[in-house]
């Protein structure tokens, strides 16, 4: 077990001020920024996983920015910027956190710091150490500043707007800070522990308890949408969040909390046209199914037999389905007619075969640059792979073992 040595790197480390603390009614909604085409495109050319740059236009790798035998913790990347935590797997078994510049592969800095999370704004990189302390590095320099002392460790450190927002593990609280300096601006307190959907156009959307709600950083509880029982959420988007209770599955649009959508059953995610018209959802493997709107199953497939999670996107007439286990390795990747379920095509995922008593899995699929982009984030690999939209054939994939 590695011990987390926490230093305080330059003056501006002692305390300041605490900022005001407030609890706030719900107010109305504000506008929320419109989302144009598809809510899956980020128009992004490069994207970067365990410390390759891929080109997702050209399908290929540009460059590896990590010796091998290290272990990528977390990256972002920031227009030409690319931030990296990197456990070191040699004789000091160091944590650092480096800035590459993502077209020349620069290494620009190394500031040895442990983030849990990180979050990329212009001023440099946000993050928390798992002691209660948010900092930020410098983006010139990596010089780290200590920025917070929550006194509650983060569980969800994301960018809201003109401030980074950290949420509370285990107490329900939030703390902004100005994106530029830094300044610890406010706090707020929340109905209960938040486990946080999205952040998307200034808003931060989650559930917690009884209640689904959104709120911003200035800070304001946008509003909240209250349930007889607990509930969770599976997954979100630009407009809306899927929440489930114990036998309903809905699409809580993020401007008001209105009900877009509303089914019987587990469903693991909703289902958007390129447009981005809501059109389904699909239920959670392994009775994975095509549901419509009305609640009415338009088709279903036997395909993925070991998996209990899916996600999914649409591509001209095909609904194209990401499915895992989240407690075991791998994925499937499966294209069906949206109209009948007929499967076109199905993906040859590469992955590396892993025995395991303990695992996690995650997968994401989008589609960027007119390619399917699936990126996976388990426990003993990470992988990025793309894959041609109409016959589904790998066109890049770089995957590393995580020691």
């Amino acid at each position: 077990m590695r011990v987390l040595i926490v230093a305080c790197l330059v003056a501006a480390c002692s305390a300041s001020v605490s900022p005001p603390s407030v609890t706030l009614p719900v107010q109305a909604p504000g506008a929320i920024e419109a989302v144009h085409g598809s809510l899956i495109d980020r128009g992004r050319r490069h994207e970067i996983a365990h410390g390759v740059v891929v080109d997702i236009a050209a399908r290929r790798v540009v460059r590896d920015l990590v010796a091998e035998h290290d272990f990528v913790q977390n990256d972002v990347v920031d227009g030409d910027l690319a931030y990296e935590q990197i456990h070191r797997y040699d004789e000091a078994h160091d944590d650092d956190v480096r800035a590459y510049r993502v077209s020349s592969g620069q290494l620009l800095w190394v500031a040895p710091q442990t983030c849990w999370s990180m979050v990329a704004t212009s001023a440099g990189v946000f993050c928390d150490d798992a002691m209660g302390h948010v900092l930020l590095l410098r983006k010139g320099s990596g010089r780290a500043r200590t920025v917070g002392r929550l006194g509650w460790n983060v569980s969800t450190l994301v960018r809201a707007g003109d401030r980074v927002v950290a949420v509370g593990r285990d107490v329900p609280r939030a703390a902004m800070f100005d994106a530029q300096t830094g300044a610890h601006v406010a706090d707020l307190d929340l109905p209960a522990r938040m486990r946080v959907g999205l952040a998307e156009s200034g808003r931060v959307c989650g559930v917690a308890d009884t209640l689904a709600l959104c709120f911003d950083a200035s800070p304001q509880i946008l509003w909240t949408r209250s349930f007889p029982q607990r509930i969770s959420v599976r997954m979100a988007d630009a407009r809306d969040m899927l929440v489930q209770t114990a036998n309903e599955s809905i699409a809580l649009a993020l401007l008001d909390g209105h009900m877009d959508a509303f089914v019987a059953g587990t469903m693991s995610t909703f289902v958007r046209a390129e447009s981005g018209r809501l059109i389904g959802f699909v239920r959670q493997p392994p009775m994975t199914a095509f549901v419509d709107l009305d609640g009415r199953e338009r088709w279903s497939t036997d395909a993925f037999p070991y998996a209990n999670v899916a996600t999914a996107i649409v591509t001209r007439d095909l609904v194209v389905i990401a499915a895992w286990n989240a407690f075991s390795a791998g994925a499937s990747l499966e294209a069906f007619d949206h109209a009948t379920g007929e499967a076109r095509w199905v993906a040859s995922v590469q992955t590396l075969p892993i025995a395991h008593s303990a695992y996690s899995n995650d997968v994401e699929l989008r589609l960027e640059a007119g390619a399917i982009v699936m990126r996976g984030r388990e426990s003993m690999q990470d992988y990025l792979e793309v894959f041609d939209p109409g016959s589904g054939a790998r066109l890049l994939s770089t995957v590393r073992y995580r020691p």
